[in-house]
């Protein structure tokens, strides 16, 4: 009797087919839009998903590329959120899974390793590239700047490429939750993470505050290299003291793999999960501290009232926080 094998390949167009075909998919999705530069007729749509939009250079500058921001920007940030998820699969394929197999890790290990790969190389890229941008517009030989003549509608088209990078960076990072097959448990709390990043990005973008959100952003991917680079080290060095070839029995392998697990539960006690919780908090303050700028910087000098920013959205947030201030003022007059 012949035992037919089964087959391992998923049905195509399944989720389990998605999940692990989704690279190749998004880079064949990033070939169409690179291959529509080629055609006149799809040239135009092409451009605006791959180069930046919303150009105000006068025709007298030179040497200087001025940008805006507006509704054509939502392109690249989906055109950068596809290459930013072939290229999280590369680098996951490429280089945190060799390496994993040959340090051997643990499942709880496993993730934890493979989180902070990701992350440690996306905080050091973006902190030296924003430390870059710090030096090329001065904002750290003047920091008057980071105040004087707002709202600072214009930016240069570094500054603008960095913005829709990060943004792009954190939009991809929301299908990458089903794509890596993050436990449920997980879901809720890098959800928070990814949405303060969003919220302090896109709120330092689109209220004008780019050279402060700049700042703060450099400072905090730092906290994050510092971070993520030492639970690095700190799995590398566990792999290499437990994997000099010691354990010569079964029951020597069991209790070194139970000790592993302690260890590793407490490391992630201590260390906090993927996503710690003084991680979300120095982004909630951020956040608040960019919005509280937007309220200071807005506000005319002469008579106390919103200078017009052309932005209607944030109208009723301030609302409630004058509404606050003057229920402060109200009850500081009582007592």
């Amino acid at each position: 009797m012949v035992v037919k094998k089964k087959n391992k390949n998923p049905a195509v167009f399944s989720h389990e087919f998605f999940i692990q075909n989704h690279a190749d998919i998004m880079s064949c999705v990033a070939m169409l839009v690179i291959i529509g530069l080629m055609f006149e007729a799809t040239a135009d749509a092409a451009f605006s998903f791959i180069t930046l939009q919303h150009n105000v250079t006068e025709g007298g500058t030179e040497g200087v590329t001025l940008y805006q921001y507006g509704r054509k920007d939502l392109a690249a940030v989906v055109f950068y959120s596809v290459i930013a998820v072939v290229l999280h699969a590369v680098l996951q394929e490429y280089g945190l899974d060799k390496m994993n197999r040959r340090l051997h890790l643990s499942k709880i290990k496993h993730s934890k390793f493979n989180e902070s790969g990701q992350l440690g190389l996306f905080y050091c890229i973006s902190f030296f590239w924003g430390a870059y941008l710090l030096s090329l517009e001065d904002y750290i030989s003047q920091p008057s700047g980071l105040w004087e003549g707002y709202p600072h509608t214009n930016m240069s088209s570094h500054v603008k490429f960095f913005f829709i990078c990060q943004i792009a960076y954190w939009v991809h990072a929301l299908p990458e939750l089903y794509f890596q097959k993050i436990k449920k448990e997980d879901i809720p709390r890098q959800l928070q993470y990814i949405t303060l990043y969003l919220a302090h990005i896109t709120t330092a973008y689109l209220l004008n505050l780019h050279r402060l959100g700049l700042v703060l952003m450099v400072l905090h991917f730092l906290v994050e290299l510092v971070f993520h680079a030492s639970r690095l080290l700190y799995y590398i060095r566990e792999a290499q003291q437990h994997g000099s070839g010691e354990w010569k029995c079964q029951d020597c392998r069991q209790s070194h793999s139970t000790v592993e697990e302690k260890k590793a539960s407490e490391f992630t006690r201590v260390a906090g999960t993927g996503v710690p919780t003084w991680t979300l908090l120095l982004l909630l303050s951020d956040w608040c501290l960019l919005i509280l700028f937007y309220y200071i910087f807005s506000r005319d000098t002469k008579g106390g009232a919103y200078s017009e920013l052309q932005h209607p959205f944030i109208d009723l947030a301030y609302s409630w926080v004058e509404t606050l201030s003057s229920n402060v003022t109200v009850s500081s007059q009582l007592f």
